[in-house]
């Protein structure tokens, strides 16, 4: 089933979103919202916030 684009583009803009929190880039770190909206990005099946997401709980352990 294809994905339509805008859908697709609001994905890549949550997990883009995500990644500016985790890193800290324009304002503070906040893990807790880099996780929410990179969550956000992997709820549509966006694959690299899928693997983010995944690798952000193993290196939590």
């Amino acid at each position: 089933m294809a994905v339509p684009i805008s859908s697709q583009w609001y994905a890549d803009a949550q997990l883009q979103l995500g990644l500016l929190y985790a890193s800290g880039t324009g304002g503070e770190q906040d893990a807790s919202m880099a996780v929410s909206w990179i969550g956000k990005a992997a709820d549509q099946n966006h694959p690299q916030a899928l693997d983010l997401l995944h690798w952000m709980s193993q290196s939590a352990h």
